[in-house]
């Protein structure tokens, strides 16, 4: 553990920037559930950790998590507070690269590579990390689980994250999740 968290990327965005990225989340969905294929949702580090600052339900770990999209890298800076564990003022912090993937219509984000306090792991430890899903608890209410079925591929290149939706996956359905901006998102691109 260390005293000093490492110093996370700054996140300052404006309305209007946020906004932006919720349209292109909604417009997404929205082609989800059209007859044509959706355009793919193309998304910059910048993107993401946005939507992950302003976004309440991510409020537990807007102010530790960072992404850094570095050609077909998924970076990750990390600060875990030790506080609810007894250790306050201490911190296990990190920085590695992730992962990410669609199998069998679940999100697998993985581990590849992590430093902790600017150590590297005994291998036995990377190891059962290595092997750990990620996000395996992101996607657990139905309406969650329903909107990553309709995702095909995840792309992680030049910098950005791309995901390919399937044609009409989600076809006479409420997304959940993006409420209804997506509706409007639709109704007004008609």
């Amino acid at each position: 553990t260390t005293d000093t968290p490492i110093a996370l990327a700054e996140v300052a965005g404006t309305p209007e920037e946020f906004a932006a990225v919720e349209a292109k989340l909604s417009h997404f969905v929205a082609g989800l559930k059209g007859t044509e294929p959706a355009d793919p949702l193309v998304l910059t580090d910048r993107d993401i950790n946005l939507f992950l600052v302003n976004q309440p339900e991510l409020n537990e770990i807007s102010d530790k998590v960072r992404v850094k999209l570095d050609g077909d890298q998924i970076g990750i800076q990390v600060n875990v507070p030790l506080a609810e564990f007894g250790w306050a003022g201490r911190f296990v912090s990190g920085e590695g690269t992730l992962t990410a993937s669609i199998e069998k219509n679940d999100a697998v984000v993985k581990i590849k590579s992590l430093t902790l306090n600017g150590s590297t792991l005994p291998d036995e430890v990377m190891k059962k990390l290595q092997d750990e899903n990620l996000a395996e608890e992101l996607f657990k209410k139905p309406e969650q689980k329903k909107l990553l079925e309709a995702v095909d591929l995840v792309i992680v290149k030049n910098g950005k994250i791309i995901i390919v939706g399937k044609k009409g996956a989600l076809s006479g359905t409420s997304s959940g999740g993006l409420g209804e901006a997506e509706d409007s998102s639709a109704e007004d691109s008609d």
